[in-house]
């Protein structure tokens, strides 16, 4: 296991003892971090340092991911490079979200996504077989926040199902029992469940987008319920700035008002609305547009 982290007891929902690859994701973007943090203080010797580290970690990461891929005959990613592809394999979904080391249309992502909803799947709920067993209320978040990165629908029926399965507290447990209501494993009020909920809202409506420039995503799908009525986001907090929009309609067409209070105000940043208008985009820290038409066909889509 040349350059990866040593076997150990990793996040409970991987498994016993092994060589973890969520132990490695975590690694790289700690190192990563820790650039970014040296290179703000002025450490510039140090940062330099550092990004080797991650860049060699990094390096010998993929190289066993190209091992494994051939040993498995698959680009899917496994929870180790013992493993085969169970049920662990979605914790390595973490490279692409939140670590963002990979992009959503990586092809070992998409490969690890497809097997995940293949084997895995009760309905719209990820059912975890290992230890943990249920239907995972974060590990169910954990696809959604992948597939609305790649814009898929899906995404919004693992919305549905969380929401449908919160207590009237509106808390999550960290596993529901596949034939029963409740809770049947973990905590009955599991943090992680409820901080991924918020950040699966949070994506839906304003969602940094890697690439050569900045840029932002607004309203990354729009819901079928949401056709027709009017929304705002007020003073939303994103990695470039301060961001305030509002969605008007005009019979099918929706109208799009924002303003961006940008940290640096000599940094372009592009926003897009892809689940109103995938064709519009904007460089323009404020304004207002009336995008094209949403399909009269939009339910029968969302449903499809």
């Amino acid at each position: 296991m040349r350059g990866l982290m040593p076997a150990s007891i990793s996040a409970e929902h991987l498994g016993p003892f092994d060589y973890f690859y969520w132990d490695d994701f975590w690694g790289v973007a700690g190192l990563r971090a820790a650039v970014e943090l040296l290179g703000a203080a002025g450490q510039k010797d140090a940062a330099e340092q550092v990004e080797r580290a991650a860049d060699s970690f990094w390096a010998d990461v993929k190289a066993s991911l190209g091992i494994v891929a051939q040993r498995l005959e698959s680009e899917a990613m496994p929870a180790g490079p013992q493993r085969h592809l169970d049920a662990g394999a979605i914790g390595s979904l973490v490279a692409c979200d939140p670590l963002r080391l990979l992009a959503a249309d990586d092809a070992r992502v998409a490969a690890t996504v497809d097997v995940i909803r293949d084997r895995f799947m009760l309905g719209d709920a990820f059912f975890q077989a290992i230890s943990h067993t249920g239907l995972g209320t974060y590990l169910t978040l954990q696809v959604a926040n992948v597939e609305l990165a790649l814009g898929d629908r899906r995404a919004l029926r693992r919305l549905d199902w969380m929401l449908a399965s919160a207590t009237p507290t509106f808390t999550w447990p960290e596993a529901i029992h596949p034939r029963l209501p409740g809770g049947c494993m973990g905590d009955g009020h599991h943090g992680w469940a409820a901080a991924d909920f918020l950040s699966l809202v949070r994506h839906l409506l304003v969602r940094e987008v890697d690439g050569a420039e900045p840029a932002l995503a607004l309203c990354s799908l729009l819901r079928d319920d949401w056709k027709g009525q009017g929304f705002e986001v007020h003073d939303a907090p994103t990695h470039f700035g301060k961001l305030s929009y509002a969605v008007r309609w005009h019979g099918e067409r929706p109208a799009l008002l924002w303003e961006l209070e940008p940290h640096d105000p000599g940094v372009t940043v592009r926003l897009t609305a892809p689940g109103l208008d995938p064709t519009w985009e904007s460089t323009e820290r404020k304004g207002e547009a009336l995008l094209a038409p949403v399909p009269s066909d939009f339910a029968a889509e969302a449903a499809g």
